[in-house]
């Protein structure tokens, strides 16, 4: 029987998946998640930066802001404090989500004091603004995360290799797709989290 969710989310968890749609939507939804997509934007962001030693401001980011709250989400699944990795369950995002509020706002400061290059300065010192308020709507809504960061590297897209990349923007629709199809979210979480991911990485550029 499957579990749907509504707009009131409840944090249910989801059954393995049986049809064949569903299973591509599981590897979708895998294959392009936050901690992928996020340092492949970041990456290519930096591309664009002529500035010596941006590489290695980069992967110092990466490593902070990224592999830290990955790990820690690891380790909570492991000891079965955390559902599994996507965390399905809104409660149990907030301390993973602190975690990650401490970790990109570490890496700003230090790339603040070290004088990193300036616009890699803005894309952190933005993307912890942005990670403080999905923790305030995860207090009480479940917004998709996977939309905020697939949106995010779909314009980082645009914007680096140009506007004959523009096809880059029906990934967000299937990324969309993917989540509502493994009732991981409703069409409304996922349309405000593409939104928010788009208005979050032009504000970076444009800063």
């Amino acid at each position: 029987m499957e579990t749907i969710l509504t707009e009131n989310s409840i944090d249910l968890p989801i059954p393995i998946a049986a049809r064949w749609d569903e299973r591509l939507a599981c590897l979708i939804s895998d294959i392009l998640c936050p901690p992928v997509t996020v340092p492949i934007g970041l990456f290519l962001f930096v591309s664009s930066i002529r500035e010596p030693l941006v590489w290695v401001w980069a992967l110092i980011s990466v490593v902070l802001s990224i592999g830290i709250p990955v790990a820690y989400v690891f380790w909570k699944v492991r000891s079965g404090e955390i559902s599994d990795f996507h965390i399905p369950i809104r409660t149990q995002r907030f301390r993973p989500m602190l975690v990650s509020i401490l970790c990109v706002m570490l890496s700003w400061v230090i790339l603040q004091i070290y004088k990193a290059p300036a616009p890699l300065i803005s894309l952190i010192g933005v993307s912890a603004a942005l990670a403080v308020l999905l923790l305030l709507i995860t207090l009480r809504w479940k917004i998709s995360g996977h939309s905020v960061a697939i949106a995010s590297l779909a314009i980082v897209i645009i914007h680096v290799m140009g506007q004959a990349f523009l096809p880059a923007l029906l990934i967000i629709p299937l990324v969309a797709w993917a989540r509502v199809r493994i009732h991981r979210h409703t069409l409304a979480q996922t349309v405000a989290g593409a939104a928010l991911g788009i208005l979050y990485i032009n504000l970076a550029i444009t800063m």
